[in-house]
């Protein structure tokens, strides 16, 4: 009994792989960071007077915990840029049309 239930998992995964190969989805965790990077481009094109573009600036006053501190959002995203080999992301991030050029690269970049 116990072999035909692993056989049958194995199947059911072998064809959810197929189903997305031949549909031609991107892995969600791609599609998510490659979001993530939209959202700052449109963040960094925002005026300096705007709320949400003054956090993008803001630098936290104080020490965080001595043991390993969870990652800020930014630094996520900026660990994806990276990872994307993105120089000066500041400057591409004004051109609307190479920052959407970027974010469909992470959508297909298999190092994400």
């Amino acid at each position: 009994m116990r072999p035909l239930v692993t056989l049958v998992v194995s199947v059911m995964q072998f064809n959810r792989r197929n189903i997305l190969y031949m549909q031609n989805m991107t892995p969600i965790v791609r599609f998510i960071k490659a979001q993530r990077i939209k959202w700052l481009g449109h963040i960094q094109r925002m005026d300096q007077a705007r709320p949400t573009r003054k956090l993008l600036d803001w630098k936290p006053m104080g020490t965080r915990p001595v043991a390993k501190p969870r990652q800020r959002w930014q630094e996520d995203v900026m660990e994806d840029l990276e990872k994307l080999k993105v120089k000066n992301w500041k400057e591409a991030a004004k051109d609307r049309r190479t920052w959407r050029d970027l974010a469909e690269k992470a959508k297909t970049y298999k190092g994400l």
